[in-house]
C-alpha cells in the first residue's frame, strides 16, 4: 500500500471512532435525561427519598436503548465512557 492509501484508511478509522463517540453520547443523554426527569419530578411531588427514585429511574431506562449501549465494542468507546458502560453493566 502507498502512503496515500494509508492516510485515507487512518482518516476512514478516525471517523468511524467519531462517529461512534457521537452515537454513545448521544444514547448516554437519551438514558440520563428520563432519569432525571424522574428525579425531578419525584422530588417535587412526592418529596420520597431518592435512592428509591434511583432505582425506579434505571427500571424505567428505555431497554432498546440500553441493549444498543451495551452492545457498543470497548475498543471504539472513548476510556471515560468505558467507566460509565461498566457501570451500566454492574447496574443490569
Amino acid at each position: 500500500m502507498g502512503p496515500n492509501m494509508t492516510h485515507c484508511i487512518l482518516r476512514f478509522r478516525f471517523l468511524i471512532v467519531i462517529i461512534h463517540g457521537v452515537i454513545d453520547k448521544a444514547i448516554l443523554i437519551l438514558i440520563l435525561v428520563p432519569m432525571v426527569l424522574v428525579l425531578v419530578l419525584s422530588r417535587l411531588l412526592l418529596n420520597i427519598n431518592i435512592k428509591v427514585f434511583l432505582d425506579v429511574g434505571l427500571l424505567l431506562l428505555p431497554s432498546p436503548l440500553l441493549v444498543t449501549l451495551l452492545m457498543v465494542p470497548r475498543h471504539l468507546v472513548y476510556p471515560t465512557d468505558c467507566a460509565v458502560l461498566d457501570l451500566v453493566r454492574y447496574k443490569g
